[in-house]
């Protein structure tokens, strides 16, 4: 039984190329099902999606904020994904066309906001994401990922932002604080210096009054040398008429001394006066310091004068003691007046000594209360530079800082200034219905396949008249199956997956059509190929996975499938259910794409029959059991 097995496959050569072809068709599925997806996430840049910039441009802090724009171009230079910019109508259309994948809208007010982030109302930011799940599933779930992470970066080019303003802020407040220490130096020397004037002016006023005390009793001295000299005259006057004879020869110094008694009198009165209002004014501090150097000045005069004016008394005086000698003992009273004259003019000359002595030690107060007050007008200045400095670099820094506010809705915006709003035009509720456009067609060609294995859809039970009766046969059973299979699926989906279509009439024609599709290419190709076409059914089954777009958008898979896709029946089917499932697009032209195709394919099986007619009934089933 081996060796005859064996011997067989060796006569029949076409059955050893059969089985090696058989034996291929799970490399060649692998190969090509894999190939066509083997890099889908590393073609993410292929896959087409929309921005949408209504962003304006806004200042902040002397600087354009645009970031709408930024955002715009950094998306579309990007490689994650095929952005384009567009406008909100055309990516609106195209997102329901199933041609983009995802809409990024970003609003007008986008950069405006982002600017609230550290004010005392905080505003969201917000990016709108709007997908079309229903198109694929799977896709949405990579652009959903891509929505998170363009949210993540624009959420850090934003806290970039605004950690620059924090920066720069605080960077600001830290000059402002080093010229506050700086004014607070100066406002420490100034300081310094204002306690030294007041020193220097304290030490100057304490001389001052002094010097001023001490000329107040030199002037004393020289009020009481003028009372004792004025008593004497008094004296020298009342014994005037007993020595009438005496005095002829003294006649000129008595009258020179006449004339010069009432100015050394009026003289000295006046003196005392000015000192002791000058007194006064410098014990009050009324007195600016030119005044006093002046009134001192006069006081010193006056007192020179006064000077004179005695030694011209005493001149007179020398001259009468001259004259009066020989009257030297009858007058007793003279004497007294003369020695009261004389006592009143040492102490006029006591007084002006006293004075004398005392006008440098009067200057010098002076130059220090000059000086003192200079000291003190320098130090008062200096602390008001280092006040007002203190003050500008402080006021400075709390302009700056009062920008920042710290309350918890601006740490939570800082964390998280960007959200993302999104949206979906054909959401779906799970993963199973995603699939279930792929999922039907593959389960539709699978029970093609089956059909196709256990029934005969050649050889008739009786001799046929023609071709079209042959083909109404073998169709009628083919297609009540096809029928069959449509009810039971469509039974199992919505009765037991619980999958919700909107048109249920639609879904179920749709399946019916489906069903009679791959029916009408399997059996045509086993009818026209024999065990060729067997074979090329489960190629046929390959390619369409790979290359109908039913798990993964054509922009992720390779070429070779890219260049399939339009050539696969399943593309069409797969696309009218997406659209009653998901997409709710018209299904139009896809149907008369798969009528069309079935009426192709039976149209094949007809002209097979028609030859088959020509055959007579014995070659017929020879070449069936051949094939």
């Amino acid at each position: 039984m081996l060796k005859s097995e064996w011997r067989y496959l060796f006569q029949h050569k076409m059955t050893i190329i059969v089985l090696i072809a058989i034996a291929l068709i799970p490399a060649i599925y692998c190969f090509i099902y894999l190939s066509s997806m083997w890099d889908t996430y590393g073609k993410m840049d292929d896959l087409p999606v929309a921005i949408v910039n209504h962003d304006q441009t806004v200042t902040y802090h002397g600087k354009h904020i645009a970031i709408g724009t930024s955002l715009t171009k950094n998306l579309t230079e990007s490689k994650s994904l095929d952005f384009h910019h567009v406008t909100a109508k055309t990516a609106a259309d195209r997102l329901r066309q199933g041609k983009y994948y995802m809409i990024l809208t970003v609003p007008k007010d986008f950069s405006k906001k982002a600017t609230t982030i550290l004010t005392a109302k905080p505003q969201a930011m917000n990016l709108y994401f709007r997908f079309n799940s229903g198109q694929n599933f799977i896709v949405s779930k990579m652009t959903t990922g891509a929505a998170t992470a363009i949210k993540a970066k624009v959420s850090a080019q934003v806290t970039k932002l605004d950690a620059t303003v924090v920066l720069n802020a605080l960077h600001q407040a830290t000059k402002g604080m080093a010229k506050a220490a700086s004014g607070s130096q100066a406002l420490a020397v100034g300081a310094q210096k204002l306690t030294s004037g007041e020193s220097q002016l304290a030490a100057g006023t304490n001389a001052l009054t002094t010097g001023v005390n001490k000329l107040v009793a030199g002037n004393s001295s020289l009020i009481t040398g003028n009372t004792t000299m004025t008593t004497g005259f008094k004296q020298l006057t009342a014994n005037t008429t007993a020595l009438t004879t005496g005095l002829n020869q003294i006649q000129t110094g008595l009258t020179q001394l006449a004339q010069k008694s009432p100015a050394l009198a009026q003289g000295t009165s006046q003196l005392t006066q000015r000192a002791q209002a000058l007194q006064k004014q410098v014990a009050t501090g009324s007195i600016g310091q030119k005044q006093l150097i002046s009134e001192t000045a006069t006081l010193t005069k006056e007192l020179q004068a006064i000077t004179n004016g005695t030694q011209a008394i005493n001149i007179g005086s020398q001259q009468l003691a001259t004259g009066a000698v020989g009257l030297n003992k009858g007058l007793t009273s003279y004497t007294s007046g003369v020695t009261a004259l004389a006592t009143g003019n040492l102490a006029i000359g006591q007084g002006l000594a006293t004075i004398q002595t005392n006008l440098p030690a009067l200057q010098t107060g002076t130059e220090k209360l000059t000086s003192g007050t200079s000291a003190l007008v320098s130090g008062s200045q200096q602390l008001q530079q280092g006040s007002q400095t203190l003050a500008d670099s402080l006021n400075t820094a709390v302009q700056k800082l009062s920008i920042i506010h710290t309350k918890t809705s601006n740490a939570a915006a800082l964390a998280a200034p960007v959200h993302e709003v999104t949206s979906d035009i054909a959401k779906i509720p799970n993963n199973g219905t995603g699939m279930a456009p792929f999922a039907i067609a593959i389960g539709l060609y699978v029970g093609g396949i089956a059909l196709g294995t256990m029934y005969e859809g050649f050889l008739p039970h009786k001799k046929p008249r023609n071709a079209l009766t042959w083909w109404a046969s073998k169709a009628s059973v083919i297609g009540s199956v096809g029928l069959l299979q449509a009810i039971l699926l469509n039974w199992s989906l919505t009765a037991g997956n619980h999958l919700h279509v909107a048109d249920q009439g639609a879904f179920f024609g749709t399946i019916l059509l489906g069903s009679l599709l791959f029916l009408s290419l399997i059996f045509c190709l086993r009818l026209l190929l024999g065990g060729f076409g067997t074979w090329l059914v489960s190629i046929v089954l390959v390619l369409q996975l790979a290359g109908s777009g039913g798990l993964y958008p054509t922009y992720l898979v390779n070429n070779f499938a890219k260049a399939i896709n339009a050539w696969l029946p399943m593309t069409y089917l797969i696309d009218a259910l997406r659209s009653l499932i998901s997409t709710h697009q018209a299904i139009t032209a896809n149907i008369w794409v798969i009528i069309a195709l079935i009426i192709g394919f039976n149209f094949a099986m007809i002209l097979r029959f028609q030859i088959g007619l020509h055959q007579s009934f014995i070659e017929i089933e020879a070449n069936n059991e051949k094939d």
